[in-house]
């Protein structure tokens, strides 16, 4: 997933957050180029500043996202817009899935895969009746799959 930012300090820059949801991987850039890591605690990304001073900047991490925000001097800087609440409702539908087929651990393990690939859709840059149609597929394709797979597992049983 990636999010692209600019930050007050660093008005002639773009910045760019490159994180992957399911290995936890993140890479910053400034204006194309990777910035380096600290191996200090929290592991702040440090960014060169115009007058040669280098700012550690602490990624905050927090529900639904790897990265939401940066610290820099004890200030937060948002990267990621906030989703509003249908977004995490529509993103949060194949949790349906647990209700309809009773509950159990394929279902749910099914669900929150879905679910968590749903809102990394819903924060691409995508148009938004792209964004809707993509999630409202798969959460089909998910229910479409579980429900096969019911009926194998149910067959094979037999």
């Amino acid at each position: 997933m990636n999010s692209q930012f600019t930050l007050p300090d660093f008005p002639n820059s773009n910045f760019e957050m490159k994180y992957s949801t399911w290995f936890g991987e993140q890479t910053l850039y400034m204006d194309d180029l990777p910035l380096e890591r600290s191996n200090e605690k929290g592991k702040p990304f440090l960014i060169p500043s115009h007058t040669g001073e280098i700012l550690k900047a602490y990624p905050k991490a927090g529900f639904p996202n790897i990265v939401r925000a940066l610290v820099i001097d004890s200030i937060q800087y948002r990267i990621v817009e906030r989703l509003k609440w249908y977004d995490f409702a529509i993103a949060l539908l194949p949790f349906c899935l647990v209700f309809i087929f009773k509950g159990n651990s394929i279902s749910i393990g099914i669900a929150v895969a879905i679910s968590i690939s749903n809102l990394e859709i819903l924060r691409n840059n995508n148009s938004q009746r792209m964004k809707y149609l993509k999630v409202i597929g798969l959460t089909v394709f998910a229910a479409t799959v579980y429900y096969l797979m019911s009926q194998l597992f149910l067959a094979w049983n037999k």
